[in-house]
């Protein structure tokens, strides 16, 4: 279930604040690794379902003008404003989710999915490793067959990392991935609970540096 709402930092109000604030210089380097991801990303439909997309900060007009519809999927009135807006002219309609996050997948069999960095947001920190694991891989399963990809957060940090990628590893393990980004010591974060996406395939890695002080090491999987 979509945890974002007008107030919910992941996706609210605070976070079209962070985004009118840094988008433009201190988002820059994320927003053009998300921007060459999304370009490589070549799904054989005309039709997009975007999960979680807020205001469309991070997705390129170009990436969204390939294809004939875009649904959104977003209950943020204000993000889908904006969003309305930035996309002017785009074959763009709305839908509201449901209670289960894959409701809308299932009522567009024909649709490409992009998750907008949305997995995660809503069990970080919750169930143990292992039941991150189990659920990222009931979700591949309810996936397949289906074009999709996710960009999304897999650890959150106040602590400034040594390399901010672009990286491409398939690290077995998250201690593996975070050492080529930070070096030394105890690591304080948040573990999103996503690396498993990747399924020990190679997956793509940049930071993105939200706000001052503020690092989130985001992955992107493709199907």
């Amino acid at each position: 279930m979509f945890m974002t709402s007008l107030f919910h930092a992941s996706g609210g109000l605070i976070y079209h604040l962070r985004a009118l604030r840094h988008a433009r210089r201190l988002w820059q380097p994320y927003r053009a690794a998300v921007a060459g991801w999304l370009a490589d990303w070549r799904p054989d439909t005309g039709h997009l379902l975007l999960l979680g997309p807020s205001g469309g900060y991070t997705l390129p007009r170009d990436f969204l003008g390939r294809f004939a519809r875009v649904t959104a999927v977003e209950p943020d009135p204000l993000a889908r404003l904006i969003l309305a807006r930035r996309f002017a002219g785009l074959n763009l309609d709305w839908e509201t989710p449901g209670a289960d996050l894959l409701d809308p997948v299932r009522r567009h069999p024909g649709a490409a999915i992009l998750f907008c960095n949305l997995l995660g947001q809503d069990w970080r920190g919750t169930g143990g490793e292992s039941a991150r694991t189990a659920r990222l891989a009931r979700l591949r399963a309810d996936l397949a067959g289906r074009s999709w990809a996710s960009y999304h957060d897999v650890v959150s940090s106040g602590v400034a990392p040594m390399f901010h990628g672009p990286l491409r590893d398939d690290a077995a393990t998250l201690e593996s991935l975070l050492a080529h980004f930070w070096t030394g010591g105890e690591l304080p974060l948040v573990d999103h609970g996503t690396h498993p996406l990747g399924a020990g395939r190679p997956a793509d890695y940049v930071l993105w540096r939200l706000a001052p002080g503020r690092y989130h090491l985001v992955g992107w999987v493709t199907s």
